[in-house]
């Protein structure tokens, strides 16, 4: 953990040296600040690197420090809701019948055998529900959107940590399931922004621009991502 000091305030921070990438990347969310930097990049250019954007940085801390996510913590505690397409249900565990998770009604329900349950078994039995229902639903969002890029070469969809989705350089399309906690048009922005970089792999001005074009709130889809961002992973 290393830190920073703008005006009075002390502003810590954690860095990942990582061979995957080639530029240094900051993420700002309200769990803190990580700095990912090529293995190339020395600490000392990192600390430079941090000092130059001191003033970005504890504005973007500050904004997310007032954000109040709309997706609360997923517990599985009692009277907690689950997040499904933007929207918090509230949940029941019913014993008997066939075993499976059911949206019905305004609820999710999960059906057990046994009496009693545990946290990680309706964990485990909603992930691989959302998993399910993302394999059908994602990949109709890209063929309503595939006029952008064309098709792409393959639709990969399973359960990620640390980002919403991809592109390779062979032209397939990798997504996170998670992403069917997110409103639609969220899921929608993500897509739109794979299907963008198979024209074009850089996050310059012409990349942003056809974001744009295809996705005019694609800052406020964004915005949301980032502040709920934890909640829905």
């Amino acid at each position: 953990m290393y830190n920073f000091k703008y005006g009075n305030t002390t502003i810590p921070y954690d860095i990942i040296k990582s061979g995957r990438i080639k530029t240094s990347q900051i993420t700002i969310d309200k769990n803190g600040i990580i700095v990912r930097i090529p293995n190339t990049k020395s600490i000392q250019e990192t600390k430079l690197m941090i000092l130059s954007k001191a003033q970005w940085i504890f504005k973007k801390r500050l904004h997310y420090k007032n954000q109040i996510p709309q997706i609360p913590q997923i517990t599985f505690k009692k009277y907690s809701t689950i997040p499904f397409k933007g929207k918090n249900y509230p949940f029941e565990v019913i014993s008997g019948g066939s075993v499976g998770v059911k949206l019905l009604k305004n609820t999710i329900q999960f059906h057990i055998t046994q009496k009693r349950h545990t946290i990680p078994q309706l964990q485990k039995m909603y992930q691989e529900w959302l998993v399910k229902k993302a394999q059908i639903y994602l990949p109709k969002i890209i063929t309503k959107n595939h006029f952008i890029a064309g098709k792409p070469h393959h639709i990969t969809i399973k359960s990620l940590k640390g980002r919403w989705g991809s592109t390779t350089k062979t032209g397939e399309i990798i997504l996170n399931a998670n992403l069917l906690k997110a409103p639609s048009k969220v899921i929608e922005y993500v897509i739109i922004h794979e299907l963008c970089h198979l024209k074009i792999k850089e996050h310059n001005q012409k990349f942003w621009n056809l974001v744009s074009k295809h996705s005019p709130k694609y800052q406020e889809h964004t915005k949301w991502l980032e502040v709920n961002g934890i909640s829905i992973t």
